[in-house]
């Protein structure tokens, strides 16, 4: 590239860097029966995702375990108490994963690892 436009690399750079990015979120529609029904963009079956109460520190996690015409139906993992109508839901981007039992049984106790998602 020729060193006369340089100046627009160091711009275009400079320029990213002040960039705030945009979270990916839902909104819960509805609650009943232990299952969430929001609207989150881009997941899909088994996709965990973070429900978080705007006015709060508390979060959740919730799986993703159905669809119904245009709404994600989510099922909480650990208590909803304290969730209101105004949080929000953020993709996880990952599935909820435990060592299977027979993973478990072929390796060392001391090289088994458990990852706290909450």
């Amino acid at each position: 590239m020729p060193e006369n436009f340089n100046y627009i690399i160091d711009q275009m750079n400079d320029t990213l860097k002040r960039i705030q990015s945009l979270d990916i979120k839902g909104r819960m529609i509805q609650t009943s029966s232990g299952m969430i029904k929001s609207t989150v963009p881009d997941v899909k079956i088994g996709d965990l995702c973070v429900v978080k109460n705007p006015f709060q520190t508390s979060q959740l996690f919730a799986e993703v375990v159905g669809f119904a015409q245009n709404e994600v139906l989510l099922t909480p993992i650990g208590d909803i108490t304290g969730v209101s109508s105004d949080v929000q839901i953020y993709p996880y981007g990952k599935a909820l994963m435990v060592p299977s039992l027979r993973n478990m049984l072929a390796q060392p106790k001391s090289t088994i690892t458990f990852r706290r998602l909450m």
